[in-house]
This record gives C-alpha cells, sequence and structure tokens, in this order.
C-alpha cells in the first residue's frame, strides 16, 4: 500500500462521520452500516449504530482470520478502526433492488455440490454468519 493511501486512510479516521457523508458519494447502505466510495479502489463502510460498529468489528475479525482458502472469496479490509472500515472496492454483482434479497445461487446457477457453494458454506460455519445474509444477491460483489 502506498504512503499516499496511508496518509488519505489516515486523514479520513480523523473526519467526524459528518465530514465523510459530506466528502464521499453514497454508495448504499445495510442495517447498520452507509457505503461511500473513497475513490475507484476503495469504499468507506461507516456505522450508523452500536449495531453497525459490531459489523465492523466482525468483517475485520473474519477477513484476519479467514483461512487462506476461503480469502480469495472476501473483499481485502485495508485499515479499521471501532465505527468504520476501509476496504477494496467490488462491482455489485446485481444492482436493482428488486433483486437485491434474491438467492446467488440460485441466480448463478450454482448447486450445492459446487465447490464454491460448498466453500461459501464454510465461511458461515467458521464465522456463525447469517445464511441469510450470505445468500443474498446484495451481499456479492465480483
Amino acid at each position: 500500500m502506498s504512503s499516499a493511501n496511508i496518509e488519505l486512510f489516515e486523514k479520513i479516521f480523523l473526519m467526524s462521520k459528518i465530514d465523510v457523508e459530506r466528502n464521499y458519494e453514497y454508495i448504499g447502505e445495510g442495517s447498520g452500516r452507509t457505503v461511500y466510495a473513497l475513490n475507484k479502489r476503495y469504499v468507506i463502510k461507516l456505522s450508523k449504530s452500536k449495531g453497525g460498529d459490531k459489523q465492523c468489528e466482525m468483517e475485520e475479525y473474519i477477513f484476519k482470520n479467514a483461512p487462506r482458502y476461503l480469502k480469495k472469496y472476501l473483499c481485502p479490509i485495508v485499515w479499521h478502526k471501532d465505527d468504520m472500515v476501509i476496504m477494496k472496492s467490488a462491482t455489485t454483482l446485481f444492482k436493482n433492488n428488486e433483486y437485491k434479497h434474491k438467492n446467488v445461487f440460485r441466480h448463478l446457477g450454482i448447486s450445492v455440490n459446487d465447490p464454491f457453494y460448498k466453500k461459501t458454506n464454510k465461511l458461515v460455519d467458521i464465522f456463525d454468519l447469517l445464511y441469510g445474509d450470505v445468500k443474498s444477491l446484495s451481499s456479492w460483489d465480483y
């Protein structure tokens, strides 16, 4: 990671939530966090509540502790603090809100015997993730 990126991340971590909202493009949100585009390579996930703080903590924990063979399915987290993560950006698989809670495996034609399905379920088991969140199209990028 370049020193310019490190300086940028440190600057963002010193910003208030209002400053982040004012200075970066809103991408979307979930139940506990709002996502902003830092640039074309990185996004900021900013907590909206204590639940969002926990999501930031868990996402960072999972990325740090996932077995190497499963880590390739996760977007790398490059910076973290209690109420915020900065991570590599990905392109959303499906942007139409009408389909965001559809099953990603069915949508992509992935069977329960597919290695990707099995490895994804391994992540669910290891980290006690909610399967509904994992299978949701809105949770997946490429």
